[in-house]
């Protein structure tokens, strides 16, 4: 039976004043706020940790995000804390002479390690770039086909009107030459009426 199908029940947790989920063992912020904030084992409130993010995959709860943000901004701390820490220390390990050399790899090392990092984004221009010019080459390519039907349907048009045109003066010569004929004809049987009243 999977998790999703499973009846969700929820219990307080009178020692913390919230609620907890004894299947999977997590915490939740509060009975409003449903957003997972560590797990419950032996007693214990553990925070939000990897096993806790994945049980909440596992069961589909929210976890509480500002908790990630509080370990982020506690990590940076401690980072500043350790360089601090090695910052203090490096005075007493200046004092000898002969490590100089030493001293020296690391600031080599330096510039090494941040030569690539303008080597990235240029090659990711370059990627972008070659899309570009490759999206631009199928445009410019499309348009050329697309010219030279219409240019070729123009064309057709032309020929088409200029035949229907001269058509047109031949009906109208046939026409006129008819006209003519029939005004004859009418004329002819008018008088031939005439003579018979």
């Amino acid at each position: 039976m999977s998790a999703s199908s499973k009846k969700i029940v929820l219990k307080k947790l009178n020692s913390h004043n919230t609620i907890w989920h004894p299947e999977s063992t997590l915490v939740f912020k509060s009975q409003k706020d449903r957003l997972v904030i560590g797990r419950y084992v032996d007693d214990e409130l553990i925070p939000l940790d990897d096993d806790a993010l994945t049980l909440c995959e596992t069961w589909k709860f929210k976890p509480d995000e500002s908790l990630f943000e509080a370990d982020e901004d506690h990590e940076k701390v401690s980072e500043e804390e350790q360089e601090n820490d090695e910052s203090e220390e490096e005075p007493t390990t200046k004092e000898p002479l002969p490590k100089e050399p030493t001293s020296k790899e690391p600031i080599s090392k330096e510039p090494t390690s941040k030569e690539p990092l303008p080597k990235e984004p240029i090659t990711k221009e370059i990627k972008s770039s070659s899309k570009v010019s490759e999206n631009t080459k199928s445009i410019h390519s499309l348009t050329n086909e697309f010219t030279t039907q219409v240019l070729l349907e123009f064309d057709l048009l032309v020929e088409e009107n200029t035949s229907l045109k001269s058509q047109l003066e031949e009906n109208s010569a046939s026409f006129s030459e008819l006209q003519k004929k029939y005004d004859d004809i009418k004329k002819k049987f008018d008088t031939m009426k005439s003579l018979f009243n």
